[in-house]
């Protein structure tokens, strides 16, 4: 049997890297970086009234409707954006001061307030007073209010397939999994008393979430797919109990003073991750749900390569969207990590790093490959980052690149890595619905990343 394992890498500090994959000022010149990131820090996208169905406990007040960025978050965002600035300032490829030129540093956000705004926090962050605001998808009226780059809905599974991908990666039942993390539900049912309406096994009239069966359920087309049962409860209040520290509540009311220490957080966001390893990175999963996005990626790092375009001024473009986007793409590229000051694997603010570097000596293009996620106490504390005060960066090693050893690897062989694991018939249905590539002859005409094909104009 299978079992499932979370993906641990240990962190390595910046100085430890392979020393050709820190060397950029002496042997490469970094030409760009696309970015993909989660959005900040937000409050929990249930109400409290509906929370109320996972514990009677009174759940804390937040200061803005359910699922947006908080002020909170937005300045958590603002200040990775100045450590942005700096670090790819130091690198040249950023100016030290002053606005960018037009178009060098682009975002193109989720339709989601929450992303947006998460966009337009990491522009303020790295370029203060310019005015910069984050591009997104204006749907119209008889359009679905959705960005197919970050939800994916045109291109359905096959609904057994996937729940054998899911099954596999699970060690083969659903069922197991409570006998198997029946120690952090027992302790997340000791924190909320949760009393189920419904949802015990067959003969039970009472029962908690450490003793509650797990389920899956897949949509008929297989478009969608989730958990039902325990672990689907925990994972989402695992979450919104490190949301509660993230934005800086008193620890007496981060999980009503019973996750006080991160050491407590930490052994309940198991259950989070364990949810992300199950649903979203399984190969089969992340491939229908994260082609559009990998594809932008690859499109963004290939035109910063194209000699037709030396000269281009774009140096940075961001795309920000949720913790779903960044769990795809690691799924399809075996992107693995984990790190104990961060136990949140896709935690608010958390950001791959596709950077595209040109050897020196011999004019040849490479991609060096990073997470950037701010510590638990960088968050709750609201630190300010700096080059002395980074936040985490983690060397990530793309599986089937050059060597395996190092996240460096050339552009040719990353090119081949993404096109191996892109879903052609989904880039087909994209092309054939008019889901726009990421080019710079539309750009030139319209002036803005044209992502879904509809209509976008900066707000």
């Amino acid at each position: 049997m299978k079992y499932l394992i979370t993906a641990i890498l240990v962190v390595v500090s910046f100085s430890l890297l392979p020393v050709c994959a820190v060397a950029a000022e002496n042997q490469f010149s970094v030409e760009k970086v696309v970015l993909v990131s989660r959005h900040g820090v937000r409050s929990p996208t249930k109400s409290n009234a509906s929370l109320a169905d996972y514990s009677p406990r009174d759940w804390p007040i937040w200061p803005v409707a359910p699922g947006e960025l908080t002020p909170h978050g937005a300045k958590l965002t603002e200040a990775f954006g100045r450590y942005l600035r700096l670090s790819y300032g130091n690198q040249g490829l950023l100016p030290a001061e002053g606005c960018p030129k037009t178009q060098a540093v682009r975002v193109w956000a989720d339709v989601d307030q929450r992303t947006r705004a998460s966009g337009d926090a990491l522009l303020t962050g790295m370029f203060p007073d310019c005015g910069l605001r984050a591009e997104y998808s204006h749907p119209k009226a008889d359009k679905e209010p959705q960005d197919q780059l970050f939800h994916t809905t045109i291109c359905p599974m096959d609904a057994e397939v996937a729940r054998k991908a899911v099954l596999e990666t699970a060690g083969g039942s659903m069922e197991e999994l409570t006998s198997r993390y029946r120690r952090p539900l027992a302790a997340l049912q000791e924190i909320l008393h949760y009393q189920p309406a419904s949802g015990c096994a067959a003969g039970q009239s009472a029962c908690s979430l450490d003793t509650m069966p797990n389920s899956l359920k897949v949509g008929s087309k297989g478009g969608d797919i989730s958990m039902v049962g325990p672990l689907a409860i925990a994972s989402t209040v695992s979450e919104i109990f490190l949301l509660e520290y993230a934005e800086g509540l008193p620890v007496a009311d981060v999980g009503w003073g019973k996750v006080a220490v991160p050491s407590q957080l930490s052994d309940l966001l198991v259950l989070h991750n364990l949810k992300f390893d199950l649903l979203a990175r399984p190969k089969y999963i992340a491939s229908h749900h994260g082609t559009l996005l990998l594809e932008q990626v690859m499109t963004a790092l290939n035109h910063g390569a194209d000699p037709r375009n030396d000269g281009a001024p774009e140096h940075l473009v961001a795309f920000i969207g949720h913790d779903t986007n960044l769990a795809n793409l690691a799924g399809m590229l075996d992107l693995k990590w984990h790190s104990n000051e961060q136990p949140d694997n896709a935690a608010p603010g958390a950001t791959f790093a596709f950077e595209l570097l040109k050897e020196k000596q011999s004019g040849q293009y490479f991609v060096r490959t990073f997470l950037y996620i701010q510590t638990l106490e960088q968050m709750h504390k609201g630190s300010p980052l700096d080059i002395e005060h980074p936040p985490i960066k983690i060397a990530l090693v793309v599986s089937g690149c050059d060597g395996g050893e190092t996240n460096l690897c050339s552009l040719k062989r990353f090119s081949a890595v993404v096109e191996r694991v892109l879903d052609k018939d989904c880039l087909k249905q994209a092309k054939d619905i008019g889901v726009e590539s990421y080019s710079r002859s539309s750009t030139e005409v319209t002036g803005h990343m044209p992502i879904t094909g509809r209509a976008s104009e900066s707000p």
